[in-house]
């Protein structure tokens, strides 16, 4: 399988745009279309087209299982940042992918900021616990009431996101600060985590708090 663009592989697993196809399909195939620019990228070699092929059975498994459009528009960003190679990283797409189809957007807005943050140029701390800290700090100024009514309810989705593996817990006399994990890394490479804020509103008031209501 040699020569082969990105279109006729996209037919071969999720449909061409003239088939009956599912409406999540038919949603998939538009946001990696979209993802894409206009690009119609060719494989020139067997493994380049098998690389490709996988990702996108991967992408077509999400959306058969009901990822959210949200969700599905994250995996058409990696897919389509990681098809730009001549040969895919497949087991870079099948690793994050997994994080990708569960994340929700306020936890993809707290690891954004949290990583815009620890990484600031303003604030390379050579030690890492403050540097933390510090991200920490300034991600509650920035989210707090803007997206999250109150700092326990961001602390609450902080929390929630060490299951994702995207953020690491770092328990410093006794204080408890989450931080940006190697996963994180290697997600920001596919996808710049400053351009993932979605700037939910904030549980209003009078509303009870999902999170304090799962407790």
């Amino acid at each position: 399988m040699e020569n082969v663009t990105l279109g006729e592989l996209s037919q071969t697993t999720l449909g061409s745009q003239s088939d009956p196809t599912p409406s999540r399909l038919t949603k998939a195939r538009d946001l990696l279309i979209s993802a894409q620019k206009g690009q119609n990228l060719k494989f020139a070699s067997t493994a380049g087209a098998e690389g490709a092929t996988a990702i996108l059975i991967r992408y077509r498994r999400a959306a058969e299982e009901g990822a959210s459009d949200h969700n599905l528009n994250l995996l058409a960003q990696a897919a389509t940042t990681l098809l730009q190679k001549e040969i895919p990283r497949a087991e870079t797409f099948l690793a994050l992918a997994d994080v990708l189809t569960v994340v929700t957007p306020d936890e993809m807005e707290v690891v954004a900021t949290l990583y815009e943050y620890v990484n600031d140029c303003g604030i390379l701390l050579s030690d890492r616990v403050k540097r933390c800290a510090g991200a920490q700090r300034r991600t509650v100024e920035a989210l707090v009431p803007r997206v999250f009514a109150t700092e326990d309810q961001l602390r609450g989705v902080a929390a929630g996101l060490v299951r994702t593996g995207l953020v690491e817990l770092m328990v410093v006399y006794g204080k408890v600060l989450y931080a940006p994990s190697a996963l994180a890394d290697r997600l920001n490479e596919v996808i710049p985590l400053g351009a993932c804020g979605v700037g939910n509103e904030p549980t209003k008031a009078g509303q009870e708090d999902p999170l304090r209501a799962q407790a």
